[in-house]
Parts: structure tokens; sequence; C-alpha cells
């Protein structure tokens, strides 16, 4: 339930910033401003989004996905949520030092579904197969968006809009460690049950 009521409140966000420039202004993702102290942009910047269809593709997939960690009850998520935007917005700092602004739930949005797919191939079928298919095709659904340097998805804007890559990248590569980390810590305690 407590999940559920984070998606909510990022939701809501998410949404008073789309209606608000100056609350959205005060949120995004501005390198400057990060470097000038106002680190809060590293966390707030994800709830920005630049056009309507921007803004409903990353919530809904971003409610839909955190509906199913929920459901799923997998372990650590609010670690896991946390850790997202710090991680990405930290590594959309190192490797695009000319980027100046960025907005956008998606890469938090590949993190948990490869967080999910990752944590379900052990699961039973059918949701194990769906989560063999996610493992395997994320992976290359990123590559081609990086070889076609472009989304499949319309931006709806008129506005440029680059799609960025890095934070999918990024998103996906703490899924990867939260789930090395959370499986090596139930070896280690699988192992210290048998010592006993």
């Amino acid at each position: 339930m407590g999940q559920l009521i984070f998606l909510a409140l990022v939701t809501l966000t998410s949404l008073l910033a789309s209606l608000s420039s100056n609350f959205s202004s005060a949120l995004v993702f501005d390198r400057n401003a990060i470097f000038d102290g106002e680190i809060w942009r590293i966390i707030t910047g994800h709830l920005v989004h630049f056009s309507t269809t921007h803004l409903t593709f990353n919530l809904f997939a971003f409610l839909v996905l955190g509906y199913v960690m929920e459901n799923k009850k997998y372990p650590n998520p609010y670690i896991f949520y946390f850790s997202l935007p710090m991680i990405i917005s930290i590594c959309l700092l190192i490797f695009k030092p000319h980027m100046n602004y960025y907005g956008g739930l998606s890469g938090i949005a590949y993190g948990i579904l490869y967080y999910c797919a990752l944590m379900g191939i052990k699961e039973a079928r059918p949701w194990q197969t769906i989560c063999l298919f996610a493992v395997f095709f994320v992976p290359i659904k990123i590559a081609v968006e990086i070889y076609i340097n472009a989304s499949p998805l319309p931006s709806g804007s008129g506005k440029l809009f680059i799609p960025m890559q890095t934070s999918h990248i990024s998103g996906c590569l703490v899924a990867i460690i939260f789930y090395l980390i959370g499986n090596r810590n139930k070896s280690s305690t699988t192992k210290a049950y048998k010592d006993m």
C-alpha cells in the first residue's frame, strides 16, 4: 500500500509540473543550477516532462511497472526508487557534459522494468517467459534507439525533443546492480543457515 501512495505522489507532482511552468522550471534537471547548489534537481528533474505525449507515455509506463513491483513484493523498493533518479542523474552529469536540461521518468521506468524482469526469471510461467523476453529485448530496443538516434514513440511536441538513451541504460544498470546485490545477500544468508 505504501508503494501505491508513493506512485500517486510521483504522478501528482509530475502532473502539477506539467501545468505550471514556474514549478517545472524549479524542478527540471538543469546542469548549471545543479552545480550552483540546487542539488534537489538531481531527483526532481525526472518529474518534469516536455510535452503531454512525453508525460502520458512516461506516467503510464511508470504506474504500470510500479504496480507490478508493488504486487510482486520485490525487496527494498524504496531504496531502489531513490537510487534510480540519483544514479541516472549522476550518469547524465558525467557522460553527457554538453546536455544542459533533462526531464522524464523513462530512465526510471526502464530501471523498474528491467529489475522486475530480472527478478521474474526465477518465477513460474507464464510470468517467467514474459520476463525472459524483456531481459533479452530491452537491450536490443535501447541499441536500436541509439543506432537510429530516435525513439519509436512520438514526442507530440514541435519543440526539439531528444531521447536520452543514457538514462535508459543507467536505469537498467541500476536494476542489474540491485538484482546482483539481492542475489548475493540471499546466497550468503542461505550459506550461513547451512553452516549452522
